[in-house]
Parts: structure tokens; C-alpha cells; sequence
């Protein structure tokens, strides 16, 4: 439908009448914001779309005023008239019921198959550490050779199970910020030592830049170390053998910025926009990687939760970046909407 900028319906198609069991010519003249039971997220989105003059796309669960319910993809584009003033608001809803039960269906199989093998895969690891610390009586090196290689994929596994829980938590918003004092500096130290085997497996050097005015942060030490783990594994992993991995560490009185550059493959500008989103990884024909492409996506979620920024570089050099920025105090994302407002 077409609307005035004050929200009156101009225009309609016999879709929306049926959708509001009415007559097409009796919805003119309507404010459209009777249409819906909670008008007040479609004001402030006509507010945003009046002041910027951009197009606004979402999708949310829209209660009507009929007694219907429906999941819809929104899609808001002014209309500019000679003087590039806007003069209307085209809105188009489209009805995705059917896409977002097949959601529900996809994350409640994820969390089901990712829940059901975490204990198993957490017993073969504790299984295993039992035989390698010779709990059971001495192993020889061959042994202990193919045993360090299980374990490994058995970490591995353990890793990807929980990447993609955690994955589904921050998609549903089922995920608290549990923060903490710590020390940026050693939860640093603490991860590169855990990933010595990969970088040795590569003959890459890893060194760690600092320039702190004190390297104590309040946040997430846990998920904080996850975001550490990926964007080094990422560099290490698509980063070239025989390079060096750097990283940088400064901030001020408010923030914190955490940076890790490596030199790589070039990642064209296409890729880059789509980076962080799920299931997205590099390839190309010189380094094929496997990947879930949940890695970067769910570093971007948990730096998100912190109210911080992430980012990446690619340069034709083959300069690599990939960084984030986060306040040093972690304030909850609903405080912050409440002092901006």
C-alpha cells in the first residue's frame, strides 16, 4: 500500500484488504497504524525512514487489530518528489509464516543434535587424557602419537559442538553477558599457548603488540576468549606457513581495541561485506579451506552483546586485519538504549 507521511493509506491492493477481511476502497483514508495492535515500532521506523530518507527493511510478529497473527518481512521506500522532499511511503508486507516455522524447526534440531553430543564427546576427551597420562599403565610412543591425534579430533569436535550452540543461543537471544575483572594482556597469553600445536603445524610466529593503559577490562572472559580463539585460528588457518601473526592491543580510558593481522590471500570487496555472516568463508584457488563459516559470525554476535564494533581488512598487499573494539566497562545493551534515549 501507499501511505502519506502522516501514516494515511493512499493507495491499497485487494492482498491487504483480504488480510483485514475489509473492502479496498474502505481502507483510504485510514491511518495505517490502526492496522496493528503495537503502532509504535512502525512510527519510530517511519520517524527513522522521514529523517534519512532510507528504504526499511525488517521482519517481525506483527498481532493485527483482526485477531490475526503473523510473522512479516517489511519493506518501507519513500517516494521523493522533484524537490527530493519525500511525499510518501510505499510499504510492502509479505507474509513469511511458512519461512519462520522452518526455522524453528532447523534451531530446534541444532540445539537437540548439539546438546545430545556434548557429554559423549567430553567423555572420549576425558577418556583419552586418562590413557595418555598412563592411568592404565604405560603407552609407548606410536601410541601415544595416535592417541594425541584422537584427542585432537575429539577437540575439534567438542569446538564445533559448541561453536554452533552458542551460535543458536545468540540467535535467540538465549545468551547473559556473565562479566568479570580480568586482564586483557593475560587471557591473550593464556589462548596463544593453546594454539602453539597449530601454529608450530605451520611454522608461523606469533607475536603480541601492546600499548595499554591498563590491561584490566570488565566482560565476558569466556566468550571474549572464544572471539581470541577464532580470529587466531582464522589468521593462522588462511594466513600463509612460514609468516608471522601480529597482534595489537591498545586503548584509552573508555575502550578497548584488539586487533590480528596476518599476511593472506586478498579478500575482494563482495566477500568482505559478507565476512561475518553465518556460513560464509573464504575460498579460492590457491587455499581451499573446510570451515563452518560460524567462526566469525559468532565472534560478531558476542562483540555485538559487549556494545562493541567488529571489522576486517583485506588488502591487495596481502595485508590482513581482522579486529574488534569494545567498551572497557561492559554496560548491558538494554542500559545503553535507555542513556541514548
Amino acid at each position: 500500500f501507499l501511505k502519506s507521511v502522516d501514516g494515511k493509506v493512499i493507495l491499497a491492493n485487494e492482498v491487504l484488504a483480504d488480510l483485514f477481511s475489509t473492502k479496498r476502497e474502505l481502507l483510504i483514508g485510514r491511518n495505517s497504524y490502526e492496522f496493528v495492535s503495537n503502532p509504535q515500532v512502525c512510527i519510530e521506523e517511519d520517524k527513522h525512514l522521514l529523517a534519512t530518507k532510507e528504504i526499511v527493511t525488517c521482519e517481525r510478529f506483527e498481532e493485527l487489530t483482526n485477531g490475526q497473527g503473523h510473522w512479516f518481512r517489511i519493506v518501507k521506500v519513500p517516494v521523493l518528489d522533484e524537490k527530493e522532499n519525500i511525499s510518501s511511503i510505499v510499504v510492502i508486507f509479505r507474509i513469511i509464516d511458512d519461512v519462520k516455522e522452518l526455522e524453528e524447526r532447523k534451531n530446534t534440531f541444532i540445539a537437540t543434535l548439539t546438546h545430545d553430543l556434548k557429554t559423549p564427546t567430553i567423555a572420549q576427551i576425558r577418556a583419552l587424557d586418562l590413557l595418555l597420562g598412563e592411568t592404565f599403565g604405560k603407552i609407548g610412543e606410536e601410541q601415544r602419537d595416535m592417541l594425541e591425534q584422537i584427542k585432537s579430533s575429539c577437540k575439534y569436535m567438542n569446538d564445533l559442538i559448541f561453536t554452533i550452540l552458542d551460535t543458536y543461543l545468540y540467535d535467540n537471544g538465549l545468551t547473559k553477558i556473565n562479566v568479570e575483572n580480568f586482564s586483557i594482556l593475560d587471557l591473550v597469553h593464556e589462548t596463544t599457548r593453546g594454539m602453539s600445536n597449530l601454529l608450530q603445524e605451520r611454522n608461523q610466529k606469533l607475536i603480541v603488540n601492546t600499548e595499554l593503559i591498563s590491561p584490566v577490562i570488565v566482560a565476558d572472559r569466556v566468550q571474549i576468549k572464544r572471539v581470541l580463539i577464532n580470529l587466531l585460528a582464522n589468521a593462522a588457518t588462511h594466513g600463509f606457513k612460514n609468516s608471522d601473526i601480529e597482534v595489537f592491543i591498545t586503548d584509552n580510558d573508555d575502550r578497548l581495541k584488539l586487533e590480528v593481522r596476518n599476511k593472506s590471500e586478498y579478500i575482494n570487496k563482495e566477500q568482505m561485506k559478507e565476512i561475518f555472516e553465518k556460513y560464509k568463508h573464504k575460498e579460492n584457488s590457491k587455499s581451499i579451506k573446510t570451515s563452518t563459516g560460524l567462526g566469525l559470525y559468532l565472534s560478531k554476535q558476542i562483540i555485538d552483546a559487549h556494545n562493541g564494533k567488529m571489522y576486517a581488512q583485506s588488502g591487495e598487499d596481502k595485508n590482513c586485519i581482522f579486529g574488534f573494539e569494545i567498551p572497557k566497562v561492559h554496560i548491558p545493551v538494554g542500559d545503553v538504549a535507555k542513556s541514548n534515549a
